[in-house]
């Protein structure tokens, strides 16, 4: 079983290199060029802060979560828990790490005063949103869609 806990300055070059493979397989990887200072620079701000979270399985950490908490645009008293990356390695996804983190986020945001919890999910080529299942079954629902285009 994975441990959940909060990522420290320790983890950044570890964060750095799965965001490099959380990019490599998302589909913004077809419109946007990756940049390992940038998302050196936004794990740094999260540890600082936001939210960075990290499971561990075997001393190995196996994935994250980070986020931020703001007020939403249509209710400067309603702020919103909201993740930018969410990722487990794939040779432990199937494992409670990836929900455990999500629980993890959710409890950051109540114990922040968050009122809603946003977590996206990426269409993949194939077009399945693996997430959406976990998102569906843990009793989030779709409010709002992204799309992409390279200009």
């Amino acid at each position: 079983m994975s441990t959940i806990r909060a990522a420290t300055p320790d983890d950044i070059d570890t964060l750095v290199e799965m965001g490099r493979e959380f990019f490599a397989s998302a589909p913004y990887s077809r419109f946007i060029a990756y940049d390992p200072d940038s998302i050196r620079d936004a794990v740094i701000g999260m540890v600082q802060f936001g939210c960075a979270l990290v499971a561990e399985a075997g001393g190995q950490i196996v994935g994250f979560i980070v986020g931020h908490m703001a007020p939403t645009w249509f209710n400067r008293s309603q702020w919103v828990a909201t993740e930018f990356a969410w990722w487990v390695a794939p040779d432990h996804r199937g494992s409670t790490a990836g929900v455990r983190l999500l629980q993890a986020f959710e409890a950051w945001g109540v114990s922040r005063g968050a009122v809603t919890v946003v977590m996206s999910d990426l269409i993949l080529d194939d077009g399945g949103a693996p997430a959406g299942r976990i998102f569906d079954r843990l009793g989030y629902a779709v409010v709002e869609r992204s799309h992409a285009k390279g200009i």
